[in-house]
């Protein structure tokens, strides 16, 4: 049944939507071959994306990637009214100090901090959590995420209070933050995900924050 409901909101909010979503995209060093993916789906549905990171240009986790240009440094992000979600693209999390760029930018904690208080959607996949964790927005939330070897990761999730469900899961949502894996084979869902929050959002409040 939680399926069908979920296919009914993403029905009505192609149909009820008149204005795209604007989506900042938070891109790490070391990017992986997923946020192609990632970014075929907000083409298709027509969304407005901003990317965003440390630098102004961003390296992939594979040769076969391209480098990506930034719209705009983290830093000089003055105002998130403008976009509907923030989303933490996938990067490389085998690696030493994963998403260490973005963990250690206090624009970009302070930044997604602005956007959890102020309701907005707050996407990440893979090992993107351990950013939300960085950024202390996932204390009493359920999620998902990358174990890290000998389940490193999930000491900094609990650590920051949160509750570990696992991995390879269809999307989490606990209220607005939404967290993912398996992002090569279930990238539409997990993107679908933003599109049924944002709707429950509108449908909550009268108005899209």
């Amino acid at each position: 049944m939680k399926y069908i409901a979920a296919l009914i909101l993403l029905v009505l909010a192609m149909a009820c939507s008149a204005e795209p979503l604007h989506i900042l995209v938070m891109v790490a060093n070391n990017y992986g071959g997923n946020s192609m993916l990632n970014r075929e789906y907000y083409e298709r549905k027509g969304w407005e994306i901003t990317l965003t990171g440390v630098t102004e240009t961003v390296s992939p986790c594979s040769g076969d990637l391209p480098q990506l240009e930034m719209d705009i440094l983290v830093d000089d992000i003055e105002d998130i009214s403008p976009y509907d979600a923030i989303v933490i693209w996938p990067s490389r999390w085998w690696v030493n100090n994963p998403y260490g760029d973005l963990i250690n930018s206090d624009a970009a904690i302070s930044l997604l901090q602005a956007a959890n208080s102020q309701g907005k959607i707050i996407w990440a996949t893979c090992g993107g959590t351990l950013l939300l964790a960085a950024a202390d927005i996932i204390n009493g939330k359920r999620v998902q995420g990358q174990s890290g070897n000998n389940n490193a990761f999930v000491t900094i999730y609990t650590n920051a209070g949160a509750t570990w469900v696992g991995q390879s899961l269809p999307p989490v949502i606990d209220e607005n933050i939404i967290t993912t894996t398996r992002g090569q084979f279930l990238w539409e869902l997990n993107n679908e995900a933003i599109l049924t929050t944002w709707l429950r959002n509108r449908n909550q409040t009268g108005r899209v924050k």
